[in-house]
């Protein structure tokens, strides 16, 4: 991983459809408060109706203790292109459809996430991701530096995926990257490539440190997205320094 690869602000048309903050925690409330007691900091923001998500029509026994749905969100609320969902161990603030960009995005993230540590919740996280999505109306494997052969020779595929976990920094991403891929965008299925990064710090996170984590994992995020691109593909999509 080159860790000196030059970064743009910014690329033009943006590839990025959702950005997702995650937070696992462990609450120092019941589970079943941990609703309440957030939602109470955040309806002013969020005046809406409150979705409960499909997850809610399994057993109770169910959602609690089954491993593959213990940080799954109950609820959601929305106003315009950001989401929140939370969970009685997870919260997640999206920004979907055009992207606000970072300068624009962390300091409402920023606002929400200390209206809720204000009620002492938790003390400490125990992990940290930061997700972007990035789709490209073409064929992404021919613009970026991966390669893969067979005997020596060029692998072609009509239809290719890979999916890794890789180490970048204190940070692990999980990284997924998908050609002939179709993705919902307003509404409207789109065919093309998908970038998918998830990068992550395992905790424990304490509460002072949540928002610097953030914020890291947005600048380690960014240095894998380009690593993964050609330097002549980013210079095509006219780099804004």
């Amino acid at each position: 991983m080159n860790r000196n690869i030059k970064v743009p602000d910014k690329i033009d048309p943006c590839p990025i459809i959702e950005a997702l903050i995650e937070i696992r925690f462990d609450a120092s409330i019941p589970p079943e408060a941990v609703f309440g007691v957030v939602y109470s900091k955040l309806k002013s923001e969020f005046p809406g109706k409150v979705d409960n998500l499909p997850i809610l029509q399994l057993p109770h026994q169910v959602r609690e203790f089954d491993a593959a749905l213990k940080f799954s969100p109950w609820y959601k609320l929305q106003k315009e292109d950001l989401i929140v969902q939370i969970g009685p161990r997870v919260i997640s603030f999206s920004n979907i459809n055009e992207y606000k960009g970072w300068s624009n995005l962390f300091p409402i993230i920023r606002d929400l996430i200390s209206k809720i540590q204000s009620t002492e919740l938790f003390t400490f996280s125990s992990r940290i991701g930061l997700r972007y999505i990035n789709y490209f109306p073409m064929k992404v494997f021919e613009k970026s530096t991966l390669g893969l052969k067979i005997n020596d020779e060029p692998f072609n595929s009509i239809d290719l995926s890979i999916r890794s976990t890789i180490e970048s920094g204190k940070f692990k991403a999980i990284v997924n990257m998908v050609d002939n891929a179709q993705v919902s965008q307003r509404n409207t299925l789109v065919s093309g490539s998908v970038i998918d990064i998830d990068t992550y710090l395992d905790g424990p996170i304490l509460n002072e440190k949540i928002l610097d984590a953030i914020n890291e994992a947005h600048t380690e995020e960014k240095i894998i997205f380009f690593n993964l691109l050609k330097p002549e593909f980013v210079e095509s999509l006219r780099t804004k320094s």
